[in-house]
């Protein structure tokens, strides 16, 4: 396949965007075909996933940065190195910005897109790991109500990328809810499809609440009872999706019950330092 470099490496423009229930893409092909298939064939190998931490991960086999294992890995693969070096750069956030921008402000954004700049910083699993129960949210909220978070002088307009290489296996699925607080954007790029891995469940599916409220009221994980299937996304290759992560940005993923392979996906966000980027 001729490589074309002059082509942006996501193929997703600001008329991808849908609004309603919240600002988001799904497209496919979502990366530049010729550099999917560069990535596709230097994916992580199984057994890169086995050797790796699994705490504070998001699917249980995760690779990353920060991770040695995932410098590692981008040192043997100029193709993610390639895509590596886009996605955590102003390109990224200018790209988001480009498609979302406008939107921030509606729906409760406390960042200035005019305002807000990149830059580099590695979030740890340790800094991940905060929030990933419900027990763990209520103590974050806590500290951030006693001045105590991560950082209580953040400015919310200072933002950072991170990128996360994932497998998802058998058990693996995803309540109703909106991702941290602290993030901009998130994205998802699919490197299986679903019918070639013989996979039941593992679907993306999208959200609405029911009650139509102020934006700062929408709780953030809802009960699946007051809210109802928008959208349902079926995992294929070179499938991706982008949205904001704003408090009714309402999804789940269906719970893989079987597989013939684990279903490999790239997970993308911009985030604030900031421990809270909507309004609540």
């Amino acid at each position: 396949m001729i490589e074309d470099c002059n082509q942006p490496l996501l193929t997703v423009t600001k008329d991808d965007v849908v609004l309603d229930p919240f600002p988001h893409v799904f497209k496919a092909p979502f990366v530049r075909p010729d550099l999917f298939a560069r990535l596709k064939a230097d994916f992580p190998a199984d057994e890169i996933f086995d050797r790796n931490s699994t705490v504070g991960g998001r699917a249980g086999r995760d690779l990353y940065p920060g991770d040695p294992l995932y410098d590692e890995f981008l040192e043997s693969s100029s193709a993610w190195r390639e895509f590596a070096a886009f996605i955590d750069s102003p390109a990224y956030v200018d790209l988001t910005l480009e498609l979302f921008g406008d939107q921030l402000a509606a729906h409760g954004c406390l960042a200035d897109p005019e305002k807000m700049q990149y830059q580099r910083w590695i979030e740890s699993r340790q800094e991940l790991a905060e929030g990933s129960t419900r027990i763990s949210r209520l103590a974050c909220r806590l500290r951030d109500g006693l001045g105590l978070g991560r950082d209580p002088h953040a400015d919310p307009n200072d933002v950072f990328v991170r990128m996360d290489l994932a497998q998802a296996a058998p058990g693996y699925g995803k309540a109703i809810h909106c991702d941290r607080p602290n993030r901009l954007s998130s994205m998802l790029i699919y490197f299986c499809d679903k019918k070639d891995i013989e996979m039941h469940g593992g679907n993306l599916r999208v959200h609405r609440h029911k009650e139509q409220k102020p934006i700062e009221r929408y709780e953030r994980h809802p009960r699946e009872a007051v809210t109802e299937l928008v959208a349902e996304v079926e995992p294929a290759e070179n499938l991706g999706g982008m949205f904001i992560g704003c408090n009714n940005s309402y999804h789940s993923a269906t719970e893989i019950r079987s597989t013939k392979h684990y279903r490999d996906f790239v997970y993308v966000s911009v985030a604030s330092r900031s421990h809270r980027l909507w309004r609540s």
